[in-house]
């Protein structure tokens, strides 16, 4: 069973890809090419994830303390890069 644990202690379980905290950061343009496929033909699902995957990176979110874990672009890579949750008040110029 394949497991992550963050910084915090929390033990993330990744053993089937559908937990809420196994997620992936897609690119906007792969997300719009990927349209344009499906539009242009029908295309099968490994096809559809193949486009989707391209230069996507997994992230990884603790419930527990808000950190993001993303993924180098090399998904064989165990390098992430963390992202600690910072809560500021922003006010927008106009």
């Amino acid at each position: 069973m394949s497991k992550y644990r963050c910084l915090c202690g929390y033990v993330l379980h990744l053993s089937t890809g559908n937990e809420d905290y196994d997620l992936m950061l897609v690119r906007n343009s792969n997300v719009e090419s990927t349209a344009a496929s499906i539009e242009k033909s029908a295309i099968d699902s490994n096809v559809f994830f193949e486009k989707i995957d391209e230069n996507s990176r997994n992230v990884y979110w603790c419930p527990e303390c808000k950190r993001l874990y993303v993924s180098t672009p090399a998904f064989t890579s165990n390098i992430f890069e963390v992202y600690k949750r910072e809560i500021r008040l922003h006010v927008l110029s106009t």
